[in-house]
């Protein structure tokens, strides 16, 4: 079996910055119900380290008791 290395990923485009489409989107998740369980700049991180790297954020969400069981 081969899996395409996009296989389950959706890209859209943006006008608007990291920052501000994360924002929108924590603001959506949470309106729904959902838990947000972390929000991590990776970008940010790299800097702390001395490092660079485009605007990179990741938000891991959830609902506990669907996701539990």
């Amino acid at each position: 079996m081969t899996v395409s290395p996009n296989e389950g990923l959706v890209h859209l485009s943006t006008s608007r910055s990291v920052f501000e489409t994360m924002n929108i989107l924590e603001s959506v998740v949470r309106s729904r119900g959902l838990s947000v369980a972390v929000r991590v700049d990776h970008a940010g991180d790299a800097v702390k380290a001395g490092l660079q790297m485009p605007p990179t954020e990741l938000l891991i969400f959830g609902n506990p008791r669907a996701g539990t069981p």
